[in-house]
């Protein structure tokens, strides 16, 4: 029994010693995260998982943290970055991933190619970084992006923005490419022709399988499409007036 505790009295001293004093913190990403007031502390009294809750809080732009022990006197800390799927526009604009996750914020939607999801305004109060926001109509946003970026059938349209004001119901806005300058749309920009499809909750696969299957047997004639509309049993399609 005296061995036991003298063995474990002398680890207790080896941990304790100057020689574990952290000397250098080493960080995975490239951002500007300051950790040298770690600088100093001992290695084994640094509670890694609460650390690790800490530097999340303060950079929600990070999905997960992991601290590794370097001995005899460094920090291993490897960042894994949230990737961002969608902007929302609220008091101000959002990344989200597909956690619902909101992050950022970013205030020039111009800059980024990512869809912009509107309408959730009255849905998300005083959005916070670093907050998961379990918002049916951010769901069936996320939904969709989900659906189109794994759609074989729509990889040449892009979402553009998916407004979801309306409970249960979205209204998608698709940009493509234009084959000639006469094709472009009401809406459109150069080079890009735009879109809408209207559709609500439930069944997105089969919407969109329809949907794809529609587009690519149209060529040409999706450029005199206004909107397709698949809230019905069978797709509903408006011309543009000429």
């Amino acid at each position: 029994m005296a061995v036991f505790f003298a063995v474990n009295y002398s680890i207790v001293l080896i941990k304790g010693a100057d020689y574990f004093r952290i000397n250098d913190v080493i960080i995975s990403s490239q951002d500007r995260i300051d950790l040298s007031y770690l600088k100093g502390v001992n290695l084994f009294k640094v509670d890694l998982k609460g650390l690790s809750a800490s530097i999340l809080r303060d950079y929600p732009a990070f999905k997960a943290i992991r601290i590794i022990r370097v001995l005899p006197d460094r920090l291993f800390v490897e960042f894994v970055r949230r990737i961002p799927v969608a902007q929302i526009k609220l008091y101000r604009y959002f990344y989200t991933d597909t956690d619902s996750v909101l992050f950022g914020p970013h205030s020039d939607p111009g800059q980024e190619e990512l869809p912009v999801i509107l309408g959730l305004e009255t849905k998300i109060f005083g959005a916070k970084p670093g907050i998961r926001y379990n918002v049916r109509e951010l769901q069936l946003a996320l939904s969709i992006i989900k659906e189109v970026n794994r759609s074989r059938a729509l990889k040449d349209y892009k979402i553009d923005s998916i407004d979801v004001s309306s409970p249960g119901f979205a209204s998608i806005m698709l940009s493509f490419p234009l084959q000639s300058p006469v094709h472009l749309q009401p809406g459109g920009r150069e080079g890009k022709s735009v879109l809408e499809i209207k559709l609500s909750q439930g069944n997105l696969e089969d919407k969109f399988n329809i949907l794809g299957n529609f587009l690519s047997q149209s060529n040409n004639d999706r450029y005199n499409i206004s909107y397709i509309d698949l809230r019905f049993k069978e797709p509903v399609i408006k011309l543009n007036k000429r």
